[in-house]
């Protein structure tokens, strides 16, 4: 197998791309405090020209990102990801709206509420609705019992559209 052919798994595949995001952060608030006709260390022995740095992302949006339950956590994310121009879609339990709605409201410019549900829970629907009806934009689903494309689920799908 070639080396653009091999497959990585899913835990490999989110941990580069974890890597990528922290990286790509980190350059584009060094690429903040470069000045038009300076350059800046990338790393040792490395330039990052005026040029490089203008194509630096201007916006990161975090598209993975569990809530942690505590108000501590929102400010540290606030404090990491507000001075990077970046954002979080946020996993959320029901038991955890309330922060992160409060969160969403206070913090726009950070936080990106998605819902997190079980499939196989008999409150599903009404936990999409609820999320749905409070901002948050994404769900997630984990573990269902059955394949994703079971017909069982479809009207959770179909709300999920709306």
């Amino acid at each position: 197998m070639k080396p653009s052919e091999e497959k990585i798994g899913r835990r490999e595949f989110i941990g580069n791309g974890a890597k990528l995001v922290v990286a790509a952060s980190i350059l584009n608030g060094v690429s903040k405090n470069v000045q038009a006709s300076q350059t800046v260390s990338k790393e040792p022995n490395q330039i990052l020209t005026k040029n490089e740095a203008a194509k630096l992302p201007k916006f990161i949006i975090d598209s993975h990102v569990h809530c942690k339950s505590t108000d501590a956590w929102v400010k540290e994310m606030v404090e990491t990801y507000g001075p990077r121009n970046a954002m979080a879609c946020v996993f959320t339990f029901m038991e955890d709206m309330k922060l992160v709605k409060d969160a969403m409201t206070g913090y726009p410019e950070v936080f990106i509420g998605y819902g997190r549900i079980h499939l196989d829970d008999p409150n599903a629907i009404r936990e999409v609705e609820t999320f749905k009806k409070n901002g948050f934009v994404g769900m997630k689903f984990h573990h269902p019992q059955k394949n994703y494309d079971d017909p069982s689920y479809f009207q959770v799908y179909r709300l999920c559209e709306e």
